[in-house]
């Protein structure tokens, strides 16, 4: 289980930097950013339901 909580731990790490805008951003660089954030967003839906069908959310306390 300790592959999962790292996993999470790193996406959310990068979902975390999507949330921010640099002060320099480009219109292409935010919809890019926007984008990522979207991705990463749904990769988190993914995993959490795939982790409460198989009933292991409640093992990781998430």
């Amino acid at each position: 289980m300790i592959f999962l909580e790292d996993l999470i731990t790193l996406i959310q790490e990068k979902y975390n930097e999507t949330l921010t805008a640099p002060t320099d951003e480009s219109a292409e660089d935010k919809s890019f950013r926007l984008g990522s954030n979207f991705a990463y967003f749904d990769v988190f839906d993914l995993i959490e339901s795939q982790l409460t069908i198989h009933e292991i959310n409640s093992i990781l306390g998430l």
